[in-house]
């Protein structure tokens, strides 16, 4: 997500999670050029696939975790 006025061109993107060890990942990113009103201005799409994805630098799953917020 990005301010208005932040950026000249905005990017929209459709982004697929996939759970790993019970952490959602965006394992697939599709974008492209597009409206601050969200319309497609392009046909051109960028992928980005991300495979194999492990968890082997002993961060603290708990980092991921939704924080309980308080009302």
């Amino acid at each position: 997500m990005v301010d208005y006025n932040v950026v000249k061109q905005p990017l929209i993107m459709r982004v697929t999670y996939k759970s790993i060890d019970g952490v959602m990942i965006p394992a697939y990113r599709k974008y492209t050029k597009a409206t601050w009103k969200g319309e497609v201005l392009d046909e051109k799409w960028v992928e980005d696939i991300a495979e194999d994805i492990k968890f082997n630098q002993n961060i603290p799953k708990a980092l991921f975790e939704a924080k309980a917020t308080s009302k």
